[in-house]
């Protein structure tokens, strides 16, 4: 029974493993990214070290 389980269990994160590497492949060829924050009063996300 718990060799069944595996089996799937490894079966699901292969296939898992395979949609990330197609979505991240897919976001490389695209071009653009995140675009900039643009908030008036946005600042710095960390504190700068002095």
């Amino acid at each position: 029974m718990f060799g069944k389980l595996s089996v799937l269990a490894e079966l699901q994160r292969e296939l898992v493993v395979a949609n990330i590497r197609e979505g991240l492949a897919v976001a490389r060829c695209r071009k653009g990214g995140r675009p900039p924050e643009t908030h008036p009063r946005a600042g710095p996300a960390r504190p700068t070290p002095p």
